[in-house]
């Protein structure tokens, strides 16, 4: 069982400073605590938001899934997840497993069993070099990879069942379809200043932007004490509270503040009605 199953209730909706120390973030590699190394972008654990001015970030990036190609069926493939379970997909559906600089990934940290946000920095063959958000750096193979974060969908994959050998294809799958949570800070005209928690304040377009209301089953990810994501089902919902559970069980209360994006495909209500000025 994770730390989080012993955590209690979430502090109040304010703005945090910066990151605190936890046994679960990465060791930072030597190479990144030279003298001239940048400073790492300091994590906000919750934003100061009011139920009745949360907000959707129109969906600008999709999540795809790295997965196996165990065999063919047809027109159908058997996949499987980083966990062993085995899925079905159209092969239409499969997506080619191509990344670039710049592109944002979950990855296994030294091949252990969570996942944590980086950013690709180099390609070489079947090997990537990441950027972790406490700028410890680290090179592994795409299998390792848990899921892959695009602006826009890659090219259906090829060759998938012709493949032979011992290893098995690799190939992305969109399982999940994330907007972004923030908080609207000023409202009026066709712009809007939100704050978020992943790029701090920017200014959107009004058109796009949706009201985030919670509901029950709902898909969301939630930023933890470790300042890191995690993805977990609402519960509840009770002003700016939220009760949610963990992947691995474990379940609190969080601030609204604290929710980090929602899932579009892992909704049990219709789509999020418009965001309107107050």
């Amino acid at each position: 069982c994770s730390a989080r199953s012993v955590a209690t209730a979430a502090p109040s909706v304010v703005a945090l400073d910066a990151a605190t120390a936890s046994a679960d973030v990465p060791p930072v590699d030597a190479a990144v605590e030279a003298v001239d190394a940048p400073a790492a972008p300091l994590q906000r654990r919750a934003l100061a938001v009011d139920p009745a001015h949360a907000a959707l970030l129109p969906a600008s990036e999709r999540t795809l899934t790295v997965v196996r190609v165990a065999r063919c069926v047809g027109t159908r493939a058997l996949v499987v997840l980083h966990d062993g379970r085995v899925e079905s997909w159209p092969l239409a559906s499969l997506r080619a497993a191509r990344l670039a600089p710049n592109v944002e990934v979950m990855a296994y940290w030294q091949g252990g069993e969570s996942a944590f946000h980086a950013v690709v920095t180099e390609v070489s063959g079947d090997a990537v070099h990441l950027r972790y958000d406490d700028e410890s750096v680290e090179t592994l193979e795409v299998a390792r990879l848990e899921s892959v974060r695009v602006a826009s969908v890659p090219p259906v994959a090829t060759g998938l069942c012709a493949a032979t050998g011992t290893t098995l294809p690799l190939a992305l799958v969109e399982r999940e379809r994330w907007r972004r949570a923030a908080a609207v800070v000023e409202c009026g005209g066709p712009s809007v200043l939100v704050d978020t928690l992943r790029d701090g304040r920017q200014t959107v377009p009004l058109e796009g932007l949706s009201r985030l209301t919670l509901t029950r089953g709902d898909r969301v990810t939630v930023r933890w004490r470790d300042d890191h994501d995690w993805p977990a089902t609402v519960d509840s919902v009770e002003g700016a509270s939220v009760d949610v559970t963990y992947e691995d069980g474990s379940d609190e209360t969080v601030a609204l503040g604290q929710i980090v994006a929602w899932s579009a495909m892992g909704a049990t209500t219709p789509a999020p009605t418009p965001y309107r000025c107050p």
